[in-house]
């Protein structure tokens, strides 16, 4: 079983060198990224912001203030960086407190039981 992004890359360069396709080398560590993010995002706690997934998943956010909230990275045409979620559109996270130092995936919604109609 891999456990950390090294063996994860690793096995990515070796799949990706084995096939002289440059497509498919991109493909297998589009991948990998991909599987990188998801082994970062299922560890518990909080983690350094540096292995946060930039692919637009939403995490809670922290910053050295101790301020938390729910955001995602984006990359765009007035510039990448993490927005806040909330209301009709993200908004930059944090501007005058240097942006977030650490995150954590966001726990799943509760499951909310539906009114029996009659």
């Amino acid at each position: 079983m891999m456990t950390n992004r090294e063996d994860i890359l690793r096995m990515a360069c070796e799949a990706g060198l084995r096939n002289s396709n440059p497509g498919m080398a991109q493909e297998v560590l589009r991948f990998a990224a991909m599987v990188i993010a998801a082994h970062e995002a299922a560890k518990p706690g909080w983690q350094p912001i540096e292995t946060a997934p930039k692919d637009g998943t939403n995490v809670l956010l922290l910053n050295d203030k101790g301020n938390m909230a729910a955001g995602l990275w984006l990359d765009g045409v007035l510039g990448s960086g993490w927005f806040l979620r909330g209301g009709n559109k993200p908004d930059y996270f944090f501007n005058n407190h240097r942006g977030p130092t650490h995150w954590m995936p966001l726990p799943p919604p509760p499951v909310i039981a539906q009114a029996v109609q009659q």
